[in-house]
């Protein structure tokens, strides 16, 4: 198993697949196999020499085709000719096809789905269902809670729960495409250069959500509390961030099976996007949550509030518990290579 060859540190980041460089699955050979002998692999699997550039050409492609039609619509805004409301429904309605399309062109064709109910979560919480799910609850919760794995992760949330915006990392305005989109999305940004944190955004934007009489097109907010990606067997420590207003939550999870590749982003993009692009096709399963909404205690108390709506969503979706804390700045890869040096000692 995963964990007598690792601590509980490292075992949320090992990447349990059959041919990767740095993976540990129950056919890997003590020794590391040759760099040349993995490509070759590689190549075999998938038919990488076809899979792999043409689905980059096929990402492109769709980015820069949703990239045109943003722009075209914000020029016929520009000019008067359309209101904001309008040009956020066409945002919406591209930003949900465009998903669509990018899920295809890497190979995720569908992804089955689990619910877990109320009752459920009254169980696994040891709490009365009222309290978790009152029955005048109203409009859904605003803020989305999800485990992170791969980079094809927000593509999932906008098929499965519709025009949607993100917590992203500051970094990522420098991206050209990528930066037009999540202002679009009215991503909300974090950095070093963010001034008071995001927790007052986030609290505005719940107070005009609401108060908004027609919030069907609004576009909620989805908040990774992990803070990075995992392998997607263990859900690691969750930040406070996303419970310290109190308000009620969506939990989801996400879950891949795989055999030749483990498609959780390990922090190096060319190696990555081979292996990803180089599989026939991706297996994800999602697993739906009533809406938590947090008791009086919890609402005081934002640490409580994460611990139980983590409890939930590991226990809901049969994931493991992990030890460490996602404020940890290494790349995930590093803990493989550790755990590396370790079994070779």
């Amino acid at each position: 198993s995963i964990m007598s060859h690792h601590s509980g540190r490292q075992a949320e980041h090992v990447l349990v697949d059959s041919h990767s460089k740095y993976a540990h699955g129950p056919f890997k050979d003590v020794q590391p196999r040759h760099p040349v002998f993995t490509l070759l692999k590689n190549c075999f699997l998938g038919i990488v020499c076809l899979l792999f550039p043409l689905r980059c050409l096929l990402v492109a492609s769709i980015l820069c085709f949703y990239y045109v039609y943003l722009r075209f619509f914000l020029a016929l805004y520009g000019v008067g000719l359309i209101s904001s409301r309008t040009r956020e429904k066409a945002a919406g309605f591209g930003l949900v096809l465009i998903c669509n399309l990018l899920l295809i062109s890497c190979g995720v064709y569908k992804a089955s789905r689990n619910y877990v109910t109320a009752q459920d979560a009254s169980r696994i919480l040891n709490r009365p269902v009222e309290d978790i799910c009152p029955p005048t609850a109203g409009r859904p919760p605003y803020i989305l809670v999800s485990n992170h794995v791969s980079v094809v992760d927000p593509c999932l949330v906008a098929t499965e729960l519709g025009f949607s915006s993100f917590v992203c990392k500051e970094s990522l305005l420098k991206i050209p495409i990528f930066s037009l989109l999540m202002q679009q999305m009215h991503c909300l940004f974090v950095g070093k250069r963010t001034k008071g944190g995001v927790i007052p955004v986030i609290q505005k934007r719940l107070q005009a959500y609401y108060q908004r009489e027609d919030f069907s097109l609004e576009a909620r907010l989805v908040i990774y509390p992990e803070a990075t990606t995992t392998n997607g067997e263990y859900m690691i420590v969750f930040h406070d961030g996303a419970f310290s207003c109190g308000a009620p939550v969506q939990p989801f999870v996400l879950k891949y099976s795989y055999k030749n590749f483990c498609p959780g982003w390990w922090g190096t993009d060319l190696p990555y996007f081979f292996g990803f692009f180089s599989q026939l096709y991706h297996t994800v399963h999602v697993v739906h949550f009533p809406p938590y909404h947090p008791s009086a205690e919890e609402k005081t108390n934002a640490s409580l509030y994460a611990s139980n709506v983590r409890r939930l969503m590991v226990e809901g979706s049969n994931m493991y518990l992990g030890a460490i804390c996602g404020e940890m700045q290494d790349s995930p890869l590093k803990f493989v290579r550790d755990a590396n040096v370790k079994k070779s000692q």
